[in-house]
């Protein structure tokens, strides 16, 4: 049987709803308001302090003041306030640079260079470039750049002034081969940096596997995978190796594009912001590579080659060998200001499609293999056609983890190669994090 209330009795809850309504909505609308008040009153601060300083400057200071570098120095300090390593202000010219660099390009003479006994030794001559057209080679010592001569305490000044300048600027160096010297003037041109490199590995057993190196993830390093895959798997591969050892990062689009390629459908990049919303940035489609594959990572694989790397084993598609990654599961997202300079600003973390990612936490390998200081050192100096299991130990293992997963896994080996795999000890021509304009997300370690 229901019962009725009163007239009375109804006005009175009423009236108390409404007041606990009003009253709950007062706390909140009062902690926003203090928020505000609190906000606006340290910016307050900080304008207030900012202006008693420049105060005292403008008139006491005996020297002039460069007004440019002033300000850019401002807001370099107020990015470094932050206290986050990622976020930082770029001037005019960085800004551009970083836009360069993001889109794959580089001015310069076009070499990959270590340091030898304080010379700049020549690892590799890129494609195409202006070194390669002064017939330049590789394990050429350079010795001398412009006036200054190389060594140990010279080295780093060197390679800046090889790597610097415009377009059509011209640097003069003289390098050593078989024990000549020789002097020439180089025209530096602007080039695509190559991010990909691969070869043929012929087994044993006479079946053979790709070997993908990966330096970082530019706008054009997608482009450059997409053939590596193509020419490997034409090859007749029976199974890949991705090598993202020491890669910083780099853009999330061509992250997304490659690992598109190798996974089954599903979300790959997730990503939180500032309000802890979490959305899916990038999803595959329904192309995948049906190979065993094994991923190679160390201390300083970061960022969006964390990402790569995760992504294949939330898909159990790879097993991880070598060591603990970098651990840096945020995003940066660049603003082009007014001026034309910009600010590189921590704005996301990053999510995994299924494994829980915690910044400064680097994701462990199934195989560890730490490699000793000499190890590293001598893979350094290493041209990447020269690495082998012989003489890099982390490789081997990979090697053999790859024949392992093909053992227990069952994947059948491939018919005859359309190619000789002895043909493809290559990596291809050149290439080199870019969004719109004004913004762009720009996941790049330091």
């Amino acid at each position: 049987m229901r019962k009725k209330i009163t007239l009375g009795a109804a006005i009175t809850f009423c009236i108390i709803t409404a007041a606990v309504v009003f009253s709950v909505t007062t706390v909140f609308s009062m902690q926003i308001y203090n928020n505000i008040v609190r906000n606006v009153s340290e910016r307050e601060a900080i304008y207030k302090k900012l202006a008693e300083i420049d105060h005292i400057v403008r008139d006491k200071y005996i020297f002039d003041i460069d007004e440019t570098t002033l300000l850019d120095k401002i807001c370099e300090g107020y990015m470094s306030g932050l206290g986050n390593d990622y976020s930082y202000y770029m001037t005019e010219e960085e800004y551009n640079e970083s836009n360069l660099s993001y889109g794959g390009q580089t001015i310069g003479i076009g070499i990959e260079q270590i340091r030898v006994d304080g010379y700049i030794k020549i690892l590799e001559v890129y494609k195409g470039t202006p070194a390669e057209a002064a017939g330049l080679q590789a394990n050429d010592l350079i010795i001398r750049v412009d006036d200054l001569d190389v060594t140990d305490s010279t080295y780093i000044e060197a390679v800046s002034i090889l790597g610097s300048g415009e377009e059509e600027s011209m640097v003069s160096i003289t390098y050593r081969r078989d024990l000549e010297d020789t002097s020439i003037e180089i025209t530096r041109a602007r080039f695509e940096t190559p991010t990909v490199k691969y070869r043929v590995i012929v087994n044993n057993d006479g079946t053979s596997t790709g070997l993908i190196k990966i330096t970082r993830f530019n706008d054009n390093t997608y482009t450059q995978f997409s053939e590596a895959i193509d020419e490997l798997t034409m090859a007749g591969v029976s199974g890949l190796i991705f090598d993202v050892r020491d890669n910083p990062g780099g853009t999330l689009k061509p992250t997304a594009d490659m690992l598109d390629m190798l996974l089954p459908v599903g979300p790959i990049i997730l990503a939180t912001d500032s309000d802890e919303n979490t959305e899916v940035l990038y999803q595959s489609g329904e192309s995948e590579i049906n190979l065993p594959m094994v991923i190679i990572a160390n201390s300083e694989t970061a960022s969006a080659a964390e990402l790569f790397t995760i992504a294949l084993l939330d898909y159990d598609k790879a097993v991880l060998v070598g060591g603990q990654t970098h651990g840096k599961w945020t995003m940066q997202t660049i603003r082009k200001l007014n001026d034309g300079s910009a600010i590189r600003l921590t704005t996301h973390t990053y999510k995994s499609a299924k494994t829980l990612t915690v910044d400064g936490e680097g994701i462990i390998p199934s195989v560890e293999v730490i490699s000793e200081p000499d190890e590293e050192q001598s893979r350094h100096q290493t041209a990447f056609a020269g690495l082998n299991e012989y003489n890099d130990r982390q490789l081997r293992v990979a090697m053999e983890t790859l024949e392992t997963i093909k053992t227990n896994q069952g994947y059948p080996l491939p018919e005859d190669a359309s190619s000789d795999p002895g043909d493809l000890l290559t990596d291809p021509d050149g290439s080199a994090e870019t969004g719109s304009e004004d913004s762009q997300p720009a996941d790049v370690s330091n």
